[in-house]
């Protein structure tokens, strides 16, 4: 009996001991959890106390990052009415210099004395609409028309494939490197070339559109207004000269003595061409006058012989 009891208690001490443990483990569990999750909050930092988000991508990827700063074309086409059409040419190439811009092209065109003017300049993209405030305040606005391309996605792409290619070259020049034969070097070296290729065009996209990006283009159409119109429609008097009078008469006699001259060249010229056509019709009307009255009695007689 003593052994039993022994067995029993030894049996009843590991239970307690095993639903301690137990429930020691239920309980810490919970603290360790919120431990490591208070450490991975520590360690993860807030974008606002970090690094921008979209400079964390791995590789620098420019559509999270660069395509931020978009690039796009503007081009402006406008018409404005205003009173003195050169003065105005004056002040716009002026203020597109002093803007950082640049005459691109011009034309002048003179109507009944009106004077229109066509020119193209391009000024900074970030200066555009001051441009556009300033050409405002010269005349009336009969037109304007602005068209903005976004090229951001085709600029970024030809990035791309430019770091590409120059990844592309740095690792031909390593195997050309280590080329051993001479047709190993032309293979390298055709290829190479191709890249080389690629690379400058690549850089003459890029280079032009940082260019149109950088600068508008502003097509302008500056016409007199209606008021200057009016006035340009009265004429003038313009009498002629004593002198340019002598010089008419003198010319218009010489006119229409060149102008007799030339037609009597012209006949003699018509005549000599038609000499043989003229020949054959002359002998065929004499050989029919010549046969014409042996033929005419024969019928004559004919025509009464019929009668009777």
């Amino acid at each position: 009996m003593g052994i039993k009891k022994y067995v029993m208690l030894m049996i009843m001490v590991l239970t307690l001991a095993l639903v301690i443990a137990a429930c020691a483990s239920q309980g810490g569990r919970p603290q360790q959890t919120q431990q490591a999750v208070t450490y991975s909050q520590e360690k993860a930092p807030s974008p606002d106390k970090g690094q921008p988000e979209a400079n964390q991508t791995a590789g620098g990827d420019p559509t999270s990052s660069d395509i931020s700063i978009r690039k796009l074309v503007k081009n402006v086409d406008t018409t404005i009415q205003v009173e003195d059409t050169k003065a105005s040419y004056d002040s716009i190439l002026k203020q597109a210099e002093a803007m950082g811009g640049y005459l691109v092209s011009s034309n002048i065109s003179d109507y009944d004395g009106r004077k229109f003017y066509n020119l193209s300049v391009r000024v900074p993209a970030e200066k555009l609409q001051e441009f556009l405030d300033y050409l405002e305040g010269l005349g009336r606005i009969v037109h304007q028309n602005i068209n903005t391309e976004d090229i951001t996605e085709q600029y970024y792409d030809a990035q791309a494939r430019l770091d590409n290619a120059l990844i592309q070259e740095a690792q031909l020049k390593d195997i050309m490197k280590q080329a051993k034969t001479v047709d190993e070097t032309l293979k390298v070296k055709q290829q190479m070339d191709s890249v080389q290729e690629r690379i400058e065009q690549l850089k003459g996209q890029l280079k032009l559109w940082d260019q149109l990006t950088a600068m508008s283009l502003v097509n302008i159409e500056l016409q007199p207004s209606r008021e200057t119109v009016a006035v340009s429609k009265y004429v003038d008097w313009n009498i002629l000269s004593g002198n340019e009078i002598a010089v008419r008469i003198r010319n218009g006699f010489v006119s229409t003595l060149n102008f007799i001259v030339n037609l009597a060249l012209y006949l003699v010229i018509f005549i000599i061409s038609a000499l043989p056509a003229i020949l054959i019709i002359i002998l065929i009307i004499f050989l029919i006058r010549k046969y014409r009255p042996f033929k005419l009695p024969h019928l004559t007689r004919r025509n009464k012989k019929k009668q009777e």
